[in-house]
């Protein structure tokens, strides 16, 4: 019996015959399609396809007539075709019509794209029937998609797809005056838009500016995909078959009649990425026949973008040069074997360049190699002898102005006197002059605190101010125990030498609580702001700069154990300063109530604040990258919290540029800035990119020494915990992700450091079906979650639903979702807590055999999924929801309309998961049960051991991933 040939089976093999030599393609076939017709069948479809030197929706027909009569259209304004009504022209090239059409009923309003082909009868219709099967496929935000065709009975064929509206790439560009990351962001959009079209076996080859639209929100969408000729309204000059491209962005291949394939893509997009970096092709830009087009190719060797920029330019010669001179030269190199293999290779390169990682097209070049590794490592080596200078000057500087200030000859006579001597102390220790000028920073400190203890007792004042400036120069080193040391023991002076009631005082109780939060001496902030907060209020000092700045680091101590308090001081810590000039301290005031504003989930809010901090801290800092990056960082975070992915993004990758610029590519600051890429990446669902970047930030971060601090180092396994959970690969995820909350433990941190890595260990644990675990760790989390975020328990009452329906217990499910509620403030992560209830209550009505219900509901979850703003976001949502469709389907005796559903949900897993994701197995499980119900046995046991396989990789999972197994395992040996 033939065996029949699976949907992925086709696909993997077509793209192998594909990348074969046209003269070895039928050999491979007869190797690979032995004994098999229909696949060879299908594949040999598939290739026909593509032969061609030009797609079939793309060529100029065979027309006799003149291009005249060619111009005028059949049909009219105000025809219906299928479901759509004819509004007006929007072009034709050969025989094809495009109209702008509308769509309604129901009270449902759709305008779109409607390409027409009269009289497409016969090898003609087939051919559109075809291609259309091929672009139905192509579901992705980069491309415009298909939404319905088919043959009226007077036999032209139809095509309906998205009408994009918006400026064609190049122009957006410059008429937005995009800076080069963010054309670089743009232009991945493009990449990722074909990678996925060749993911699904289908190659541009015409790919240009003028078939990019880019819509007014900033989204890139493709217009190519069957609708590039939509808006060409002139004819074609030639109207016999021949190749209908532009040889501007054609590949060498295609001008000389040599094998497409997926690089030739990457050729197109390599122009492009030319012209969009320096607004000139690297060529001429002239109208040049095919002839000489070819010999450009051929003969004229192409120059890097930086060799073309120009003052003009959109983006500086010196930005150009090494990365981006290499990937364009990559990706334009003559031999196809020489370029990207694909469209994803050269994104990835681009996404190398942007996140600060040697790029693949500079491979193997050792000085480039080396040179980022200094750049990576220059600024630590240097730091010591910096620092050095520092406190030198500052201690230095202090005494002159204590001196200046109080006029005490005495004092700044003793002030001189001990720093006189501790620099001889330090010159007699070393006999050495050399190692004497190489004491560091840290050691002369350590020398001056411990002198000072014992010394300057005839002159106080002088002995304070010095003990502020050490104390101080501890905290910028971020040593906090020596840093508290010495704020106690300012505190107890200046309480002595400037009064109980002093604004002295205050700021020495104030760094107190500097030198204290993130330390094991925190839980001392609290008593030391509550005093000097009471001396402000003895005073009556109610609206001063100092007032404020009690109350934002009242906020940021209360961050750690009563989030609500923090948003509430940092909320008046703006009010306070907003009545005051511009200044550094509304800037950071704004910025941590933004922080608050996100963890009690007001997320528009936060992203608000956190903005309005970054805009007034370029006019009140001026360029400090330092401050910039961590406000980009932070907003980062909100924003994909609040499903702004593609904002986060590129907020995440501007606060990793600004960390570069501000300590060199070995900073803490810069490793921590890819690892929020990584997260942001994680949320929008794009797990497989995210795994690389936090893979290779987290192994870079653990190989730094313990100074970095155990908060970055639980960030590092947290961020990789996250993108393996968002991949699908459980035990790893809960590996990471546990190994996150042991540093954090074994670092002394605040216990609500705790939740973030904890609640992915909680979702690891119940895909592994490990419950007890689990329920154990929801119930410690409860009273931390309740003060550190306001009260939040929506992942207790979900995780305690999906823990009793996966027990089998489908009453008390229904009872504790019931119970859920959405504590999101704003209406997209709203949302989207929504579509998830929903969708587990119908997988509650489908293992209640309620399946009317459960398809119903699992369908409208779908639907409100796909019809949303954030859709490319929420896949894992959709297939979701297709699956306990297909399985409610399936099980009301309906395989035949299931198996399509279950296939569309499987297809989306693949893409989203690792390809060892039990989430990949669960619907392989269900597929295998629909070829069981249509007496596929061969195919069901197939499915079955592909499913086996992938669970077996596992130290255990839930029941619902494991019964199924089990069951059909069962069902198969019995009908044997």
């Amino acid at each position: 019996m033939s065996q029949v040939p699976q949907t992925g089976e086709v696909h993997e093999l077509f793209a192998r015959a594909l990348a074969e030599p046209v003269e070895r393609r039928a050999a491979f076939l007869d190797r690979v399609c032995s004994g098999r017709p229909d696949l060879r069948g299908r594949i040999e479809h598939l290739l026909r396809l593509t032969e061609d030197e030009d797609g079939f929706l793309d060529r100029a027909a065979i027309n006799s007539d003149s291009t005249n009569a060619a111009s005028e259209n059949v049909y009219a304004a105000g025809r219906t075709i299928g479901a759509y009504r004819l509004l007006r022209p929007l072009g034709r090239g050969g025989m094809a019509e495009v109209w702008l059409a509308e769509r309604r009923e129901g009270g449902f309003q759709q305008q779109a794209a409607l390409k027409l082909i009269p009289n497409a009868r016969g090898s003609i219709g087939q051919r559109f029937v075809g291609e259309r099967e091929i672009l139905a496929g192509l579901a992705h935000p980069g491309i415009a998609r298909l939404y319905d065709g088919g043959i009226e009975t007077d036999g032209a064929a139809y095509m309906v797809m998205e009408y994009v509206e918006g400026e064609h790439l190049i122009a957006y560009a410059n008429a937005h005056r995009l800076p080069l990351t963010e054309r670089l962001i743009l232009f991945l959009q493009i990449c990722d838009a074909v990678a996925y079209a060749q993911t699904h076996l289908v190659v541009h080859r015409d790919l240009k500016p003028s078939n990019i639209l880019v819509t007014a929100d900033g989204q890139a969408k493709l217009l190519d995909f069957g609708i590039a000729k939509l808006l060409d309204a002139e004819p074609a000059e030639d109207t016999t078959r021949t190749l209908y491209l532009s040889p501007k962005y054609a590949a060498p291949e295609q001008l000389t009649s040599g094998t497409i394939g997926t690089a030739t893509d990457v050729y197109a997009l390599g122009v492009i990425l030319f012209e969009l970096l320096t607004d000139r092709l690297p060529w001429s830009d002239d109208a040049a026949p095919m002839a000489a087009a070819v010999k450009r190719l051929l003969d004229t060797p192409l120059p890097p973008p930086s060799k073309l920029a120009t003052e003009r330019s959109p983006v500086p010669a010196r930005a150009l040069r090494g990365d981006l001179d290499a990937i364009a030269g990559k990706a334009l190199r003559r031999e196809t074997d020489e370029r990207y293999p694909d469209a994803r290779a050269l994104a990835d390169d681009v996404r190398r360049h942007l996140d600060h990682r040697p790029v693949q097209a500079r491979a193997g070049a050792r000085v480039y190699v080396a040179r980022r590794f200094m750049r990576r490592n220059w600024l630590p080596l240097s730091t010591a002898a910096v620092l050095f200078v520092a406190m030198a000057a500052a201690t230095v500087a202090v005494a002159w102005q204590a001196s200046k200030a109080r006029a005490q000859a005495q004092r700044a006579e003793a002030v001189q006197s001990f720093m006189v001597d501790l620099f001889k102390t330090n010159s007699s220790q070393q006999k050495n002059p050399v190692k004497a000028r190489q004491t560091t920073a840290r050691e002369l400190l350590d020398i001056g605190a411990k002198r000072i203890e014992n010394s300057l007792e005839d002159a106080p004042e002088a002995k304070l101010e010095l003990l502020r400036v050490m104390r101080d120069l501890y905290v910028d080193f971020s040593l906090k125990d020596e840093a508290f040391a010495l704020a106690q023991e300012v505190v107890s002076l200046s309480r002595r030498i400037d009064g109980p009631e002093s604004y002295e005082l205050v700021a020495d109780l104030m760094k107190v609580s500097t030198s204290s939060i993130g330390s094991k001496w925190m839980k001392l902030a609290g008593p030391a702001l509550g005093e000097a907060k009471s001396i402000l209020d003895k005073i009556g000092d109610f609206d001063s700069n100092t007032r404020a700045n009690v109350l934002y680091k009242m906020a940021q101590y209360y961050q750690y154990s009563d989030v609500l308090k923090s948003y509430s001081y940092s909320s008046e810590a703006v009010g306070i300063l907003a009545k005051l000039p511009e200044s550094g301290d509304l800037c950071s005031a704004l910025f941590f109530n933004g922080l608050a504003a996100g963890t009690i989930r007001r997320l528009s809010e936060a992203v608000s604040l956190l903005r309005r901090s970054i805009d007034m801290s370029g006019r009140v800092n001026g360029n400090d990258d330092g401050s910039l990056a961590i406000g980009y960082y932070e907003l980062a975070r909100a924003e994909s919290k609040n499903m702004q992915h593609e904002a986060a993004l590129s907020s995440a990758r501007k606060s990793l540029s600004l960390s570069i610029l501000a300590e060199g590519e070995g900073g803490i600051r810069v490793v921590r800035g890819q690892l929020m890429v990584a997260q942001v990446l994680s949320a929008a669902e794009q797990a497989k990119e995210a795994l690389d970047i936090a893979g290779y930030a987290k192994d870079k971060m653990l190989g730094m020494d313990d100074s970095i601090g155990v908060n970055s180092k639980a960030f590092a396994f947290e961020s990789y915990g996250r993108a393996m959970l968002a991949a699908g690969s459980y035990d790893a995820a809960l590996a990471a992700c546990e190994s996150a909350v042991d540093v954090i433990n074994r670092g002394n941190l605040p216990e609500n450091a705790r939740i973030s890595p904890s609640r992915c260990v909680i979702s690891a644990l119940l895909e592994l079906g490990r419950f007890d675990l689990a329920d154990d760790l929801i119930e410690k989390l409860l009273p931390i979650n309740g003060v550190a975020s306001g009260g939040m328990s929506i992942q207790s009452h979900d995780s305690r639903a999906r823990i009793a329906l996966d027990s089998g217990r489908i009453d008390a499910a229904r009872s504790i979702l019931s119970q859920s509620s959405s504590e999101y403030q704003d209406p997209i992560p709203a949302s989207v807590w929504g579509l998830r209830r929903d969708l587990m209550a119908a997988e509650i009505e489908l293992r209640a055999e309620k399946f009317g219900p459960a398809s119903k509901n699992a369908a409208d979850v779908g639907n409100r999924a796909r019809a949303s703003e954030i859709a490319p976001y929420v896949r894992s949502v959709i297939s979701d929801s297709e699956l306990i469709e297909g399985l409610a389907r399936l099980r009301s005796g309906d395989p035949a309309t299931a198996r399509p559903i279950l296939e569309h949900a499987l297809a989306t897993r693949v893409d989203l998961y690792l390809p060892k994701s039990p989430k990949i197995a669960e619907v392989q499980l269900a597929l295998a049960e629909c070829e069981m119900a249509q007496g596929k046995r061969g195919e069901a046991a197939k499915l079955v051991e592909q499913a086996a396989a992938i669970e077996t990789q596992y130290s255990s999972l839930s029941p619902r991933y494991v019964e199924p197994l089990k069951r059909l395992r069962r069902e198969l040996v019995a009908k044997r």
